[in-house]
């Protein structure tokens, strides 16, 4: 049985009155343990009838149609409109496109749809399911689950980070030696929050500001610089603020901790 953990891509990222990329994501959620899961689907679907125990399914394609084959009638698969792999934090990340919007006021039903689309495909083997979050049509990327099953490892267990920021100088330091030119991580080519980045220090409404050239139409990018500044672990963000030239992006609060801990999983 595959081991899972889930993955946050915001911890309590508060709506602010110029607006945010993403709904909030409770740090009581049970982030920190390591569940196991029974692969399970839709409302009366069984598991895989397409994609046997000992067969390995590589790309997104197979995937796709093994989904198609097997959960056609689930609740759930309607609302998906397809998957892509994508390199976010350096990482590969197999993204579920969904249908539905932030004008979608069914929370329950948002999460609860979720929840079955990521044990659906815990019923496979594949590495592609290394990381897996959503990705709805408002542009809200949410971690779903994150797995060692194929040789990937925690962040923090990948990579030798330094210590979690505690000053605004520290944290530019810290996102440089990760994120930046030749540092730990190495960015997919169509990142570009890292680059966006203009400064961090403090701010008029909050203690740690970030400025962005990041566009108010691109909240994949700004949720991904939330989550880069998460994995700092640093206490800082526990009142911080994003904001682009527009005066757009999410504020709000993130627990200090180990660097890495809130991070994908990467391979070797």
């Amino acid at each position: 049985m595959k081991r899972w953990v889930p993955v946050l891509v915001s911890v309590a990222v508060l709506l602010s009155a110029c607006g945010s990329p993403g709904d909030a994501t409770s740090p009581g959620d049970d982030t920190g343990s390591v569940k196991d899961e029974q692969p399970s689907g839709g409302k009366g679907d069984s598991p895989s009838t397409t994609a046997g125990d000992d067969e390995t399914l590589t790309t997104v394609d197979q995937v796709t149609a093994a989904l198609a084959a097997d959960y056609a009638s689930a609740e759930w698969y309607p609302y998906l409109s397809g998957m892509t792999l994508e390199t976010y934090l350096g990482a590969p990340v197999l993204v579920l496109h969904v249908t539905w919007d932030n004008t979608d006021q069914d929370y329950q039903g948002k999460s609860d749809r979720s929840q079955a689309m990521l044990a659906a495909l815990q019923g496979y083997e594949s590495p592609l399911l290394t990381n897996i979050a959503t990705l709805d049509g408002s542009g809200n990327l949410f971690g779903l689950g994150s797995t060692s099953e194929y040789g990937a490892m925690p962040m923090a267990d990948r990579f030798d980070l330094p210590a979690a920021p505690t000053t605004a100088a520290d944290l530019t330091a810290w996102l440089a030696a990760v994120y930046g030119p030749g540092g730990l991580v190495a960015l997919g080519p169509g990142e570009t929050w890292y680059s966006s980045i203009q400064s961090i220090g403090p701010g008029p409404d909050s203690p740690l500001t970030v400025t962005t050239t990041l566009a108010a139409d691109d909240p994949v990018g700004m949720n991904l610089l939330v989550l880069a500044l998460q994995t700092s672990g640093s206490v800082l963000l526990a009142n911080f603020m994003v904001l682009n030239s527009e005066g757009f992006g999410p504020a709000g609060v993130a627990p200090a901790g180990e660097p890495g801990i809130w991070g994908y999983y990467y391979f070797p």
